[in-house]
C-alpha cells in the first residue's frame, strides 16, 4: 500500500512537472513572437522615420521653389507695371557711323 501511495504520489509530482514545463514552453513562445512583433515594429517605425524626413527634404525644396517663383513674379509685374506707365524706357547708344546720323 506504501509503495502505491508513493507511486502516486511521485505519479502527481511528475505530472505537475510536465504541466509546469507545457506552461513555461507556451510563455517562451509567446515571449519570441511578442520579441518579432516588436522587432517587426521597430522596422515599422525607422522605415515611417525616413519617410518623414524625405517628405521634410522635399517640402523645404518646395518652399525654397516657391518663394524663388515669388520673387521672379514680383520682379515680372513691376516691368509690366513700368512698361505700361512708360516708366522705364531703355535708352541705346548711337552707334551708326558719323555719315548716316542726321
Amino acid at each position: 500500500m506504501e509503495q502505491q501511495e508513493q507511486a502516486d504520489h511521485m505519479r502527481q509530482q511528475i505530472e505537475r512537472i510536465h504541466g509546469s514545463e507545457n506552461i513555461s514552453d507556451q510563455i517562451r513562445e509567446q515571449i519570441a513572437e511578442l520579441q518579432k512583433a516588436l522587432s517587426d515594429s521597430h522596422l515599422s517605425i525607422y522605415d515611417e522615420k525616413s519617410h518623414l524626413m524625405q517628405l521634410n527634404r522635399e517640402h523645404q525644396l518646395l518652399q525654397q521653389q516657391d518663394a524663388a517663383d515669388k520673387r521672379k513674379l514680383k520682379e515680372l509685374q513691376s516691368m509690366a507695371t513700368d512698361f505700361e506707365n512708360g516708366g522705364d524706357k531703355t535708352n541705346f547708344k548711337d552707334v551708326r557711323p558719323e555719315s548716316t546720323r542726321s
